[in-house]
């Protein structure tokens, strides 16, 4: 175990641009240029993020979310309808051009409730539930004090669903939006989603403090209804723990959070919220009940990882730097064990080589690097610390007629394991530990980026 917090390890892996590192010739650190908790996503970020994103969109198109992509300011009018201008003025950043006032969007359903408003008038076939995906950018004040690292910033990315939707189908769908999390908990993550260790709290009302809700006491009893039964039924199954908070519900409705404990740490994941607010204030009921004959329309939202940035930076510290090998931005490194004999180094070289190139023919973010036998333990103590490969494989002089020597991090055992074997044995092994996301989508997730020159 060592003392790094998630920015040494983000930073080592070359994920973020520390703010407290001086900035060349600019005369300031770099966080004086981005500005404060704002983060500068560098190379390695720009991997794990595209390759995340691409297995989350690919995730939701397959199980009936319609992707979306909506503007990062907005005219504050819309902000005016949905309520956020007088509950969370305080949290957003106004501005104004041509006299007239805009806000950076610190929230995506007004715009999602907005292409469902439209869609529905272009087009009264539609079915319900209906349901919104989008990896959208929100901005929102924070004092300069609580800030820090990924896990509390200014500007974040939400993996954001909205779904609309009937009171009868409540229940099946909050149903099927567990199972989801679970499937990209356990095969992208390998997070296991069950047992004591997850704690599913909902957060209801206060019948004594009906006045600080929106919607009837009717409304709330019949959805805490709901999503009680669905804790017990899924709760039952996965034997994880259940806490009921009274009083704890955001003003539209009650919710779900998501917690699970890994070694000492406890990390709070996504949510899963229902609105009764939304609906009235945009006036989706009377919409509905004009074009369906449907007035007890609801809104989902939901958000699984909830903000990308905290759940990466979580993710790195709960792991110590290790990511899955999907997302890893240094898969795996080629070492080459030199002896300083002429001729074998030669045939040292060119094996790597000729792995390298298999490699990334196969889209496998390779490295090649260079060692020698009394240097090879300091080179693999810096490679392990700082920029943490999935796989090491090492080519000296017995490798160049033999297989190879192999050592990979089962990132589920928690362990770093060693086999031996040839060509076909290493492939195997990248196919195993690609093998549970592909699951998820049918879909192997390659991307080739050339990182050598960080060992140069």
């Amino acid at each position: 175990m060592d003392n790094k917090n998630h920015i040494d390890y983000a930073d080592e892996l070359d994920i973020l641009v520390r703010h407290d590192r001086r900035a060349g010739f600019l005369n300031g650190e770099f966080g004086d240029f981005i500005g404060k908790g704002i983060q500068l996503f560098s190379f390695g970020g720009g991997i794990l993020r595209t390759i995340l994103y691409n297995i989350l969109t690919d995730f939701h198109a397959k199980n009936g979310y319609y992707v979306i992509e909506t503007p990062i300011i907005a005219s504050t009018r819309l902000y005016k309808v949905s309520g956020h201008l007088s509950y969370y003025k305080q949290n957003m950043y106004i501005f104004n051009i041509e006299d007239e006032e805009y806000a950076i969007k610190p929230m995506n359903c007004p715009h999602h409730i907005l292409l469902f408003i439209n869609l529905i008038e272009k087009n009264r076939k539609i079915k319900l539930p209906f349901r919104t995906f989008e990896l959208g950018r929100v901005h929102r004040y924070e004092v300069s004090g609580s800030l820090y690292g990924l896990l509390r910033v200014r500007g974040f990315t939400q993996d954001d669903s909205h779904i609309f939707i009937t009171m009868d189908k409540l229940e099946s769908e909050i149903e099927k939006l567990i199972f989801e999390m679970k499937e990209i908990y356990e095969k992208l993550f390998n997070i296991k989603f069950e047992g004591e260790s997850l704690t599913i709290k909902l957060s209801i009302h206060d019948k004594n403090k009906m006045n600080e809700y929106s919607g009837s006491l009717e409304d709330w009893e019949n959805s805490v209804g709901v999503m009680r039964r669905v804790l017990e039924k899924v709760g039952k199954k996965f034997g994880f723990s259940i806490s009921i908070d009274i009083g704890e519900a955001a003003f539209y409705g009650p919710k779900y959070d998501f917690k699970i404990k890994i070694g000492e740490k406890e990390w709070q994941l996504g949510t899963i919220q229902l609105d009764f607010n939304l609906p009235r204030n945009f006036r989706l009921r009377d919409l509905t009940k004009e074009y369906f004959g449907i007035e007890d329309i609801f809104i989902i939202h939901r958000a699984y990882l909830g903000s990308i940035e905290r759940f990466i930076g979580s993710y790195l510290e709960v792991f110590n730097g290790r990511l899955p090998f999907v997302l890893n931005p240094i898969q795996l490194a080629i070492i080459k064990v030199n002896t300083r004999d002429e001729y074998i180094d030669s045939k040292i070289n060119e094996k790597a080589q000729e792995l390298y190139l298999k490699l990334k023919n196969e889209d496998i973010r390779a490295v090649v690097i260079e060692s020698s036998k009394t240097e090879l333990s300091n080179v693999v103590r810096i490679l392990e610390s700082k920029y943490k490969p999935s796989i090491i494989v090492y080519i000296g002089e017995k490798e160049i007629n033999k297989g190879y020597s192999i050592r990979y991090y089962n990132l589920e055992a928690r362990k770093v394991e060693t086999i031996n074997g040839d060509e076909n044995k290493l492939f195997e092994l990248i196919e195993e530990l690609e093998r549970k996301v592909f699951d998820l989508n049918k879909k192997k997730y390659r991307l080739f980026e050339d990182f050598n020159f960080l060992f140069e």
